[in-house]
């Protein structure tokens, strides 16, 4: 053993931290245990080889050019971090920090300290991967995808090149959470992500937005009539049947474009594409909508919406008529339907169809829900002449966490009525949806002695075993079908059909939108139980009720 060897190893021998001296044309002349113990060689593999060797390709040129410097004294030290492969093919992360040095006898050396941050690095990587990427589909995450847009816009503005961006989402997605669990729900999601991730291009990035919410930027140079024809087939693709859980699934998808102009950031780009997609699934007709105007306003509006009626429930702005149901065998009122109305102070009065959706969307529906319910239960309080039900619309949101059963418990109890007056009505969607804890507080409702009724029967994807597994007292036909009765085709085949399944299931049938005595006939002669319509009464404040005795229609 040579006398710098000797002395190199008694400094060094007992050092946890790899070191090594380099000659300065960057070979190797003297390792420590430690170091041979990171790369899993031998001295005689590393020494005398040059220290670019065994660095990654991608930090040749800045440590070369950093080692240059320091050998002609223009700094004093430097340090990078670098990677490579070890005897067993693992990659191993160093720190290397690189000084002016000797050895022995005086010969100038550079003195190399290598630090193993393989564990710091990959808890750095794993922390980014889940601040960046979803952990369910793997996908990168909202920041991380706008981070992206946002580098990609900044191209674009020089080259006065457009980004064009496609909101995707699924609107039943929570329904298969709740019945299905959420297992389902995440097949499902991973499942959508594969296809959509199946139909990329080079160059293009998507991202899982929340929920069912998915964003696609297409690449750079991707026309506007390019990226809507990609759009409608990934939309036809992830609206094609899935089985998850024994339960066969057709997703509904849409989409909204939209495309970058030099005022757009990442953040106002991707909120036009949304407020486009969510204009898809408000048509009920079209899978993909490129983004107008039209569509932001809509979305300003419905902020707006929310922020007055937030202000309207507590200011007493709002109020609810009650429109008659009538007996079509004896045409004497036996019901009435309670429908919340807006007396607006500039807009004057503003109906359900406006304002209903908002309160869903920002969870008024519960108030506002309660305030009919209350108004309710005043009529029947006020008017003791009437001995028929009022029914009651009332919203999944409503049920299981914000304990319906309790809420109508408080009420009847406040205005000492007895619960067979009420009737609640549900949508089909409504009952397909309800979880275990919204079922529990259905069947305590019913336990109650409140009736439940299936609202707009046949619009929505509930099968006739669902509807029958519930505890269903009533169905209502929606104007959809009862505008066509007298068609003498399907029509009249539909309204006949459905009548007949309500009486063979024990139910009771309502036939709404009534408007003529031809369709009264005929809801007649198919064997509907009850009618509603304008023909039977339009709907009229508390104090505008007469509780008429004479039949309806006058006959």
């Amino acid at each position: 053993m040579t006398s710098e060897e000797g002395t190199f190893a008694a400094s060094f021998e007992d050092s946890p931290m790899g070191t090594a001296l380099l000659r300065m044309d960057g070979t190797y002349s003297d390792v420590n245990p430690a170091l041979l113990a990171m790369f899993g060689l031998g001295a005689d593999a590393i020494i005398n080889r040059h220290y670019t060797d065994f660095l990654h390709p991608d930090d040749l040129d800045h440590a070369h050019a950093q080692f240059q410097d320091l050998v002609q004294h223009k700094i004093s030290a430097f340090q990078f971090d670098t990677r490579f492969r070890n005897s067993h093919k693992q990659t191993v992360w160093t720190r290397v920090s690189i000084t002016h040095g000797q050895d022995s006898s005086g010969e100038p050396r550079c003195v190399a300290q290598l630090e193993d941050i393989t564990e710091i690095h990959q808890a750095n990587t794993l922390l980014r991967e889940r601040t960046q990427y979803d952990q369910l589909t793997g996908l990168p995450n909202r920041t991380h995808a706008l981070a992206v847009l946002k580098t990609a816009l900044l191209s674009a503005v020089p080259e006065n090149e457009n980004v064009v961006v496609l909101s995707l989402g699924i609107d039943n997605f929570t329904i298969v959470n709740t019945s299905l669990g959420h297992t389902a729900g995440d097949a499902l999601i991973i499942s959508l992500s594969q296809r959509i991730s199946h139909e990329l291009h080079e160059g293009d990035t998507v991202a899982r937005f929340r929920g069912s919410s998915f964003m696609l930027q297409f690449a750079s140079g991707t026309t506007l009539e390019s990226a809507y024809e990609r759009a409608v087939t990934i939309v036809a693709e992830l609206q094609e049947p899935i089985t998850l859980a024994g339960h066969v699934i057709v997703p509904r998808a849409a989409g909204g474009i939209a495309v970058s102009t030099p005022d757009h950031t990442a953040q106002t780009l991707v909120q036009d594409a949304e407020a486009a997609m969510l204009a898809s699934h408000g048509s009920g007709k079209e899978s993909v909508t490129l983004f107008t105007a039209e569509h932001r306003r809509a979305v300003v509006d419905q902020l707006s919406t929310e922020s007055e009626l937030r202000r309207a429930l507590d200011q007493s702005e709002l109020t609810v008529h009650f429109q008659p149901i009538v007996d079509i065998r004896t045409g004497t009122v036996a019901a009435y339907e309670a429908l919340a109305r807006w007396n607006h102070p500039v807009r004057g009065m503003v109906y359900p169809d406006e304002f209903i959706p908002v309160a869903e969307d920002s969870g008024l529906i519960v108030p506002l829900g309660e305030f009919v319910l209350a108004r309710a239960c005043e009529l029947l309080s006020r008017n003791p002449q009437f001995t028929g039900r009022v029914f009651i619309n009332v919203s999944t949101k409503q049920i299981g966490r914000a304990r319906m059963a309790d809420v109508l418990t408080a009420a009847l109890s406040d205005w000492n009525i007895d619960a067979g007056r009420v009737a609640l009505e549900l949508t089909e969607s409504g009952v397909l949806q309800s979880s275990p804890e919204e079922l529990a507080d259905l069947e305590a409702i019913t336990r109650m002695g409140i009736e439940l009724v299936v609202d707009d029967f046949g619009t929505g994807y509930s099968s006739l075993t669902t509807i029958l597994q519930n505890p269903i007292a009533g169905v209502k036909l929606p104007r959809e079908f009862s505008s066509r009765l007298g068609d003498k085709e399907t029509g009249d085949r539909i309204s006949s059909a459905m009548a007949g399944f309500v009486s063979a299931a024990g139910m009771y049938g309502v036939v709404e939108g009534i408007e003529t005595e031809a369709q009264w006939d005929l809801a007649a002669q198919h064997g509907w139980h009850f009618a509603q319509g304008f023909l039977c009464g339009r709907p009229a404040p508390m104090d505008e009720l007469t509780f008429r005795s004479e039949r309806i229609p006058p006959l």
